[in-house]
């Protein structure tokens, strides 16, 4: 399972001016014409690889909302063995949780990115929104997202930085400036 980041702009938004502005950041914008987006205005907007990369795995976006699902979906070592697995597999599982869940603590270090990119974007008039969508890449794999909900953040009205960090899977982020 990889996690990547989906960007979804208005067809009327100036794609070469946002790609030159993402690329200071290191963002790609790269149009994905194949996809599908239930949730998205497929005649009106435009989906786009937002880093340019298949796998986000280690974006912060999301970061609080993956962290709790994990704790969520965690086995005991009892469940575990009645799997299968030997003590050794066992403690090495565990060890990794406990490395990942520290290094997850650790200040995000892509925020900063994210978080100036988002305000030079709505800042300069080239765009009204832009919409950021977390898509597990497995369940992306015939070209077609299922997500259903969108989401306004007025930036105004938000911490953005919470926002971002508590992203959802399969729902599209829409940021805007009131």
């Amino acid at each position: 399972m990889c996690l990547t980041i989906i960007a979804i702009l208005p067809c009327s938004a100036n794609l070469d001016a946002t790609r030159e502005i993402a690329s200071t950041y290191d963002y790609a914008m790269t149009p994905l014409a194949k996809l599908s987006i239930s949730g998205m205005a497929s005649e009106t907007e435009l989906a786009c690889l937002a880093t340019g990369r298949m796998c986000d795995c280690d974006t912060s976006l999301g970061r609080n909302s993956r962290q709790q699902a994990t704790l969520t979906r965690g086995k005991s070592a009892e469940d575990l063995r009645r799997k299968g697995w030997s003590d050794t597999k066992i403690q090495r599982h565990f060890e990794q949780l406990n490395r990942a869940q520290n290094k997850q603590k650790s200040k995000p270090q892509d925020l900063e990115g994210w978080l100036s990119f988002l305000d030079a974007l709505l800042a300069s008039d080239i765009t009204p929104y832009i919409g950021l969508v977390i898509e597990n890449v497995a369940k992306t794999s015939d070209n077609a997202v299922s997500t259903t909900e969108r989401e306004i953040v007025q930036l105004a009205r938000h911490d953005l930085a919470d926002a971002l960090l508590n992203m959802q899977e399969d729902v599209i982020y829409q940021f805007q400036i009131t």
